[in-house]
Order: structure tokens, then sequence, then C-alpha cells
């Protein structure tokens, strides 16, 4: 069979594009066309003592941060559109229109950020919109990284590892390394450098005593649940990515290996990586690594700010956290209307006035049928401090952004630095 011939430009566009270097990864590829200077093939460049390790520091510079605002997601279909097929005989029913997300705003910034939330709440919805996963079709608001929207090739640079794990059972954990390398870095890359950087994600996430066992599946007995994750996410740690997309990284997982997990995560967000999952209910030694938590419930936004002052927040609204309590148990506790929270403080300070002032509280709860509990503690986190502050520095990125400002729309096409042939 006859070779498909390349286009020796088109390669090198591609090459300077998916070059693991952070100083251009976040430019659209036509911005980089007008700026680049010289080629630069690092990877080849480099000698085998100088290949950087996945947990290498990232310069401040380079660094990502991701900026949403005023994000609305709807699915389903318009009540005009619903009445105008009404109308029509059809054999098919259509879905009225359900609101995924409302009023979203945010920064993700380098660090281990967190979105939390009950099912349902819009967690994972909230995570493919901003990794440019989602049909733009009822989508609205604004997302830009580095103050800048989403560059084409935002798929290519940014890393996702979704829920359920992604990997060839017939091969190893090595060659799953191995097929990942040879599609997504550039040609300019040899060999030795791919083996380098694949021997360092196997030492990095504990896969040294696994590296050659096969993964397995239905028919083949291979790897545990915890080595199965840990390899997805080395499939997409193998560009380097500045940003690393994470949907609920811990299910499936004992509590041991979760938590092994989790801390290889902060370490990569310690050194200048932004990464952002969805979780739902981790247990505390993982909740406190976090740096940034977002709180979301049927779509609104409870809470969205550092970590260390979510507590202190709610405990100003007057739900109180227990001292041996998981916070991430409280949490979903008080979102889904668990008055037991409210009442903690109040039954050992007034023991006597306990029961009334609790019976008037959950009729106030269950007589107010205009406000869900969702909407309440978003009403009350609108008028924080915590949330002014996030404005006004969302405020000040959108000022600085350059250009016509758009919606939500993700032109990128996935696709590969290695062509299959």
């Amino acid at each position: 069979m006859d070779q498909v011939p390349t286009n020796e430009q088109n390669v090198k566009e591609d090459i300077t594009i998916d070059i693991v270097e952070p100083s251009n990864t976040l430019l659209d590829p036509k911005e980089m066309k007008k700026n680049r200077s010289p080629p630069c093939n690092v990877l080849a460049a480099r000698t085998e003592s100088q290949t950087p390790s996945i947990l290498m520091c990232i310069p401040t510079e380079t660094q990502a941060k991701l900026s949403f605002q005023n994000v609305d997601f709807v699915v389903g279909e318009s009540p005009k559109a619903t009445d105008a097929q009404d109308n029509q005989t059809s054999c098919f029913s259509s879905k009225p229109q359900q609101r995924i997300l409302q009023n979203v705003s945010g920064i993700m910034k380098p660090g281990l950020n967190a979105i939390m939330g009950p099912t349902g709440s819009g967690k994972s919805s909230l995570l493919d919109i901003l990794a440019g996963r989602k049909d733009p079709a009822g989508l609205s608001g604004n997302v830009l990284i580095n103050s800048r929207p989403l560059p084409s090739n935002f798929k290519r640079i940014s890393g996702y590892v979704v829920q359920q794990d992604i990997v060839i059972g017939t091969l190893t954990v090595r060659e799953n390394l191995w097929f990942s390398a040879n599609l997504r870095l550039p040609r300019s890359v040899s060999n030795k450098d791919k083996k380098k950087r694949i021997q360092e994600i196997l030492y990095d996430l504990g896969l040294t005593m696994c590296a050659d066992t096969k993964i397995g599946n239905e028919m083949i007995r291979g790897v545990s649940g915890g080595e199965k994750k840990r390899a997805s996410i080395g499939m997409e740690l193998i560009t380097a990515p500045t940003v690393l997309f994470l949907d609920e990284p811990t299910t499936g997982l004992d509590a041991s290996t979760a938590n092994s997990v989790m801390f290889l995560l902060k370490r990569l967000g310690n050194k200048g990586r932004t990464i952002i999952l969805s979780i739902h209910q981790p247990r505390y030694s993982i909740f406190r690594q976090f740096d940034t938590l977002t709180l979301l419930s049927l779509g609104r936004l409870i809470y969205h700010g550092p970590n260390e002052k979510v507590l202190p927040h709610f405990d100003a609204l007057g739900y109180h956290c227990e001292e041996h309590n998981n916070p991430a148990d409280f949490f979903l506790d008080v979102i889904n209307g668990d008055s037991t929270a409210l009442s903690n403080d109040i039954d050992q300070d007034n023991p006597d006035v306990l029961t009334d002032e609790l019976d008037h509280e959950m009729e106030e709860t269950s007589d107010e049928t205009s406000k869900s509990m969702a909407e309440q503690l978003s009403d009350h986190f609108a008028k924080s401090e915590i949330f002014s502050t996030t404005q006004q520095e969302l405020k000040e990125i959108y000022s600085n952004f350059q250009g016509s400002k758009k919606k939500v729309a993700f032109e990128g096409k996935s696709a590969y630095a290695t062509p299959f042939y």
C-alpha cells in the first residue's frame, strides 16, 4: 500500500503546537505562527539527564488560570418547540427543557481545584464545559484561559481522565503508555526520549511493579482497580499537560488507594499545574488537600473559593460542623436539608428551648415552597465577601480580555500530533 504523502509544513506546525513547552502551549496556532522564532523541538534537543519528570515545576508566567462567568447549560427543547411538535403527529416524545447549570462563575487557579455536590448537581457537566467537551447547543457564558478564549487545540494541550477508565485491556500498562506516546507526542521526539518519559511516569505513579502486567478485562485477569486508574492518569500525563481534568478519579477505589491517587494529584498541583476534578464525597484526608472548593446543588453555585474558608462561611450562616465530622458529609447534609447541622450548637447552649426552636425552624423550611435549600444557600453566597472578591477578580480578567466577547463555543477538534499512517 502506498503511503499517504504528508505535508511537511503541517507537521512542523503540529510539532510546535503540541511540544510540551509551557510558554507556547496555551497560544492559538495562528498566533504562534506569527510570533514563533525557530521551531523549538524541546524534547528532541534534551539529553537523557535533562528530560524532566512529570513533577517538574512550571514557571509562574506560563501557568494556566481558567476563568468562567455566567455559565448556563440547558438541555431539552424550549416550550415553544414542544408546543409546535405537539400539534404534529410524531412517534417520538419531546423532552421538556431542563436547566443543568444556572449562572455559575469562578476561577480555577494552579493547584488542586475540586468540584463537589450531591448526585445530579451538575459536577460532571461543569467539568465538561471547562474542558471544552460539551455540545454548544444550550450553552451560554464565557470561559477564558489566561484572559483569552480557549484555543482551538485546547483538547490537545490539556488532559482529561474520564470516570470509566479507557485503557486497552489486552495490553500491558507499559504498552498502553507507549500507545499514547506514539500518537500524542510529535515525531521529533525520539524513541529514547519516549522511553525515558514513560519510565518516569511509571515511577511517579507507582506502577513499576505492574508495568508489564496486562490491564485485563472481563475475560483476562489483570491489574487492580487502583493500578488501572493510575494507568489512565498516566496516559494523559504523557504530554505533561498544563491543565488536567478528572471526572471522579476516586470512583471504585478503596480508601488507601484513593488517598494515594489524590496525593499524586496534589503534588502535580503544587508544581504549578491546574488540576480540576469532580468528586462526590471524599474522606477528610482527601478533602483537606483541596486548594479551591466549588459546591454545586441543583445546578446552582453554593460556594466557590479557598477551601480553608468554606467552614467559616457555613458557620456564619448558622450551620456548624462538629469537631469530628467529615466536612464533605456535613456539606451534603446541609445541601440536602438536614437541620441537625443547624441545631447542634443550639443544643449545647440552650437545651431547654431546642425543641421549640427546631420545630419552628423546620416549619419555616417546609412552608417555604418558593425557594429550595439550594436557592437559599446560593442567595446567601451571592451576598458574601468571598463571592464579591471573586467577582472583582473576574471583572479585572474580562476587562483585560482583548477582542470580541463571545459565548462559550468550542471550535477545536480533537486531533493527535502524529497521524495514523
